[in-house]
């Protein structure tokens, strides 16, 4: 049947994956390996399995599961799964598509109290580091849970810089319907489900826009000090200053106020003056961001630059997940 053809050979366009796994299964095919595989293969945003074609995409046809429906059954009663055969015919050769949806989010399918991955080739089982990945899909992230307390909208214009959003995104300031629903949209405030008047500040609203972060004691630590050292010594400090606002409030003052304090050389060239700064602004300015966005925000503490005769050390709390160790501080030298 030409449709079966035209509709196989999407299948073998494409390179093996963690959502495409061709068997040959010419005779039959193994149920716990099928077990296992439906489960790699949903963890992975579910996937589709192809039998009756070799590794190098021959057509061989398949004479395992003479009966779908049953074993569709069977995968549903054993792992719980609901997944569908598709037969074709190609070549005069039986061939069947198994297809296989997305585990629940935050509910990695199991066998038999495993958990499996593909790798390679093969099946081994799940990584405790995959599989913390996966049981904390569906769990909101840190900044998306609420502080405590929910507000009146005038209230959450005392509690955050709303204007600073809208000069920040170059518009005019709206009506109070249109603040609302900006800020539901961009995560700031969640509407209080006893109430739809009332508001609760997330701790990403907090971070971001904060007249001061006092006000929210989940996020309260997180604040940016810059240090001035005479040389090199901690102990010979000559400036120490701590900005308890949002970032987003206080990034830009942050930065005139490290530049502020760098060394700058002048040099008088055909009667005019030229500055020449040792560490890049714009460098500056992108450590300093990243510092902000890439840090642990479940744990206390706040980025520290310290600004000495021959560097400048940005350090943020914690060890960011999948980053490297070594970011966690960073130094711009002269």
């Amino acid at each position: 049947m030409t449709g079966d053809i035209d509709r196989l050979r999407q299948y073998l366009a494409e390179n093996e994956s963690r959502q495409l796994e061709f068997k040959r299964a010419t005779a039959q095919f193994d149920s716990t390996k099928l077990m296992r595989y439906c489960c790699a293969l949903s963890c992975e945003g579910g996937g589709t399995m192809v039998f009756g074609v070799s590794d190098d995409k021959q057509i061989v046809g398949t004479q395992a599961f003479a009966d779908p429906a049953k074993t569709e059954r069977d995968i549903y009663n054993r792992i719980g799964l609901r997944c569908t055969f598709e037969t074709l015919q190609a070549d005069d050769k039986r061939v069947l598509l198994l297809h296989i949806p997305h585990s629940i989010v935050g509910h990695p399918t199991s066998y038999e109290g495993q958990y499996w991955m593909r790798s390679g080739e093969s099946l081994e089982p799940m990584s405790p580091e995959r599989l913390r990945e996966l049981l904390n899909e569906g769990a909101p992230s840190y900044l998306d849970e609420n502080e405590p307390g929910a507000h009146s909208w005038d209230e959450i214009k005392l509690l955050l810089a709303v204007e600073r959003y809208y000069e920040l995104t170059g518009s005019r300031m709206p009506g109070e319907e249109t603040q609302i629903r900006d800020f539901l949209r961009m995560h700031f405030v969640e509407r209080a489900a006893f109430d739809p008047s009332l508001f609760y500040v997330r701790r990403l609203g907090a971070i971001t826009l904060a007249r001061s972060l006092n006000d929210f004691p989940d996020v309260e630590y997180h604040t940016i000090r810059v240090m001035r050292l005479r040389d090199t010594s901690i102990a010979d400090m000559v400036f120490d200053r701590v900005y308890g606002k949002g970032y987003a409030v206080v990034f830009d003052d942050v930065i005139d106020q490290i530049n502020a304090l760098l060394p700058v050389s002048e040099d008088f060239a055909s009667g005019l003056r030229d500055e020449h700064r040792d560490f890049s602004p714009v460098a500056v300015r992108e450590i300093v961001a990243n510092a902000c966005v890439h840090q642990d925000f479940m744990e206390h503490g706040g980025i520290d630059i310290t600004i000495s005769s021959q560097r400048i050390t940005v350090s943020n709390p914690g060890i960011p997940p999948d980053t490297d160790q070594s970011f966690r501080r960073r130094s711009v030298r002269a």
